[in-house]
């Protein structure tokens, strides 16, 4: 009885997989990294911009949620006294910080880049760390690796810093969304490369 092959449970080999799902990889590689490079190039060609429009759409947000809460706090007399009153209270919350946020953007903006930089810090971590044990064979898992290293190391520094300047960490944001996006665009394209280097024998030997 022969012992059955090994399958690496999280890397993958180009050269084992079927055409569909090396398609299906590569086009998700490549709608990643041009979404992180399009972003990357906003976020350091205006900093200020991007985070002052985040902070009013989140703001609109806010009051439109306040007010659709205070309604049914006010106008839902069929239900409990509690309800109605938790919904009148965080109504209330919401719609303050929503005005708070409109009459004063940049503030509500370095509070909001400052929010976004410890989750996006935790995030790159995490995404780092998975990146790392999926490396495989091959020059992609080249790109994979240096995009893993890249990811931990910015999440250790943006976390190391969430009180600094929300401009610098957006430019250093944007830099490394466009670095990663390269990256994640060239991961792509070699690992098209490694399925036509696969199909070839094949090819061949038909």
């Amino acid at each position: 009885m022969s012992a059955s092959p090994h399958v690496d449970q999280l890397g993958f080999d180009p050269a084992a997989l079927s055409a569909s799902t090396l398609n299906g990889i590569r086009v998700g590689l490549g709608a990643i990294g041009a979404s992180a490079l399009v972003l990357g190039i906003m976020l350091v060609a205006w900093p200020a911009a991007t985070w002052k429009v985040v902070a009013v759409v989140a703001a609109i947000y806010f009051v439109i949620s306040g007010l659709i809460h205070l309604a049914m706090g006010v106008f839902s007399r069929e239900v409990g006294v509690g309800f109605r009153l938790a919904n009148m209270v965080f109504g209330l919350l919401l719609l303050l910080g929503g005005v708070f946020a409109l009459r004063n953007s940049l503030a509500a903006a370095v509070m909001v880049g400052l929010t976004v930089a410890i989750m996006v810090g935790i995030s790159w971590i995490v995404e780092g760390v998975l990146t790392l044990v999926a490396v495989g064979g091959g020059k992609a898992s080249r790109w994979a690796l240096v995009t893993g290293l890249l990811s931990v190391v910015a999440g250790i520094v943006v976390l190391s810093m969430p009180l600094s300047s929300v401009v610098l960490l957006t430019v250093f944001t944007g830099v490394f969304l466009m670095i990663t996006g390269v990256g994640a665009i060239m991961q792509a394209f070699t690992l098209r490369k490694a399925d036509a280097v696969a199909q070839a024998p094949v090819d061949a030997a038909v």
